[in-house]
């Protein structure tokens, strides 16, 4: 048998992979829509450890399966609890500071790795998404990239949700609820292609801003905005990391 030992291990992680107090920035963006900055989460060299740490990890799946259903278009890790409770107490608080949610609060973490030549996203979930009803969505960046080229693209969506549902999923008098469904569960492209603004018109979105990938930076934005991936062509790695607190 083969295994893989963790690095840092349990034993000595928090000694290696130290977070920081949370500073940050806040940016205001249309339709009442903002993300937030935190610049170097981590102390020292502590980025460098848990980069080495996430690594040691296995990718559980990559997201490409013909029978997944998956609604994330890219390659998967989850993280033991060792190494995500300091991060996951320190947005709890953000929460309570800038965001005044004062009620208990559940946490998910997901890796997201893009390897250009092996993502094949189910269809229908090109389209904005959203993660959870509240809270806060914080993608820790891994990789960086040119200005423009990768982040998060914000939306606002002019129709009516239900939970994290969209009209045109679930009301079968919306014009595009027969188009939405007639794409199969799934069904896959071969590639990654970025959302365009014509096709956020058409199915009723309004883009407001970018919150661009930054190496050692966590961008954080509400999970019940509208988002989708944004990724150039020329990128051939990407490499974040999502921490969310939810209700």
């Amino acid at each position: 048998m083969n295994f893989y030992r963790m690095n840092p291990s349990s034993v000595y992680y928090n000694e290696k992979v130290k977070v920081s107090n949370l500073e940050y920035e806040k940016i205001k963006l249309d339709k009442n829509i903002c993300y937030w900055n935190i610049y170097d989460p981590f102390i020292g060299d502590g980025i460098d450890q848990f980069k080495k740490f996430v690594s040691s990890n296995p990718i559980w799946r990559m997201n490409n399966e013909p029978e997944l259903e998956d609604t994330n278009p890219f390659a998967t890790i989850h993280l033991p609890t060792f190494a995500t409770d300091t991060i996951f107490n320190l947005l709890r608080d953000f929460c309570k500071k800038e965001l005044n949610i004062m009620i208990s609060l559940n946490v998910n973490d997901w890796g997201n790795l893009y390897f250009k030549n092996e993502c094949r996203p189910i269809k229908r979930w090109r389209l904005p998404h959203m993660d959870y009803v509240g809270g806060i969505a914080s993608n820790l960046w891994l990789t960086d990239h040119e200005k423009n080229l990768s982040g998060t693209k914000l939306y606002h969506y002019t129709g009516k949700t239900y939970g994290v549902a969209y009209d045109f999923q679930v009301d079968k008098e919306h014009r595009l609820y027969n188009q939405w469904n007639s794409y199969g569960a799934r069904d896959r492209d071969n590639y990654w292609t970025n959302f365009s603004d014509d096709e956020a018109e058409y199915w009723g979105f309004i883009p407001v801003g970018v919150a661009p990938s930054k190496y050692n930076c966590m961008t954080c934005y509400l999970p019940n905005v509208s988002h989708a991936p944004l990724i150039d062509e020329k990128i051939d790695f990407r490499w974040s990391h999502t921490f969310c607190v939810f209700y």
